[in-house]
């Protein structure tokens, strides 16, 4: 029943996160399974239990953002292309050339872009899901909007 619950409460933002992510609809796809087995096995076999609802989220963003990260670090995500910004959905990234330059920002920069713009997650949250203190999160945002800026061409 707990699964159930997960799934209900957690796919659409998991399968948002690694659209975000891999700008692939398969890909997000394959990610969103991977995370839920991983929740299997985390609560079931290893008999863990989250100490709270915001734990058990945060552990799923986590676990969410790492396997994208893997995803996007393997042979065979270099060697695919991937389908084009057009094809995702609308509300997710609806400008292709901002949509590229966030997938040109580094892991850091971009992990807290997309959880405080794109997931609406809060800078307290961000600092305990990425387990960083939230100066570090406010610096690494003002850092992404300025290779934002600087990539868009964007002057102020």
């Amino acid at each position: 029943m707990k699964l159930k619950n997960a799934i209900e409460e957690y796919y659409k933002m998991i399968y948002h996160i690694s659209l975000e992510y891999l700008r692939n609809k398969e890909d997000a796809e394959d990610i969103v399974q991977e995370v839920f087995l991983r929740y299997v096995t985390y609560v079931h076999e290893e008999e863990k239990s989250f100490t709270s609802k915001e734990h058990e989220k945060y552990w799923i963003v986590r676990v969410t953002i790492n396997l994208c990260c893997n995803e996007l670090k393997t042979s065979r995500r270099k060697t695919n292309t991937n389908l084009d910004a057009s094809k995702a959905k609308s509300y997710i990234m609806p400008d292709n050339e901002l949509f590229d330059e966030i997938q040109k920002l580094g892991d850091n920069y971009k992990n807290v872009f997309i959880l405080h713009y794109l997931e609406d997650f809060k800078i307290s949250e961000i600092s305990e899901i990425l387990d960083i203190s939230e100066n570090n999160v406010k610096t690494r945002l003002k850092r992404a909007r300025e290779k934002l800026k600087s990539g868009l061409n964007i002057e102020e």
